[in-house]
């Protein structure tokens, strides 16, 4: 046997070394799996934000209705909650530097669309801005709730009879 013989027999029947790693078509079918989960999470996650909003806009107001109750309850009148300060239009840059993160802002509006409370008459309103843009809360004295505006994913583009609470979820019903 000659050496050259030798080596041709060793290197014959040796396996030949395996690379290992991924192709780029397996690369590619991750990419498009991950994409395509991507184009169902993305929406439901802004929509779940969105309804956070939404909760948080609708606290508010509740909250502020009960202090007006309150004051009420003590001086039988709204007009005085402008001078006790209670009234929350007076503090309309607290209120909405406290809720700015949730995309609202809350005005006041009294008897016959003021802006200040008469002796018996109140309305809240919260408006919504960039992504909760399109909403409009709105509570009186009476606690009706109503929503007055959604945006056209959620329901209707305006409603145009309020609907007698607040919609907090899709498809525009109570």
């Amino acid at each position: 046997m000659t050496l050259q013989s030798l080596c041709r027999r060793a290197t014959r029947g040796a396996p030949f070394a395996r690379q290992s790693g991924f192709t780029l078509i397996e690369i590619m079918i991750v990419v498009a799996i991950i994409g395509i989960l991507a184009a169902f999470a993305i929406p439901a996650y802004q929509d779940y934000v969105t309804r956070g909003r939404l909760i948080d806009a609708t606290n508010e107001l509740s909250g502020l209705a009960t202090r007006l109750e309150q004051s009420y309850q003590d001086n039988r009148t709204y007009g005085n909650a402008v001078t006790t300060g209670i009234w929350p239009c007076s503090q309309l840059s607290v209120i909405n530097a406290r809720i700015a993160r949730s995309g609202f802002t809350v005005s006041c509006n009294g008897a016959g669309g003021t802006g200040q409370p008469d002796a018996t008459n109140f309305v809240l309103i919260a408006n919504g801005t960039g992504i909760s843009a399109g909403f409009e809360f709105r509570i009186d004295q009476n606690g009706s709730r109503t929503t007055t505006g959604l945006p056209v994913k959620w329901g209707t583009a305006s409603v145009g009879s309020p609907l007698n609470c607040w919609i907090t979820t899709k498809g525009g019903t109570c």
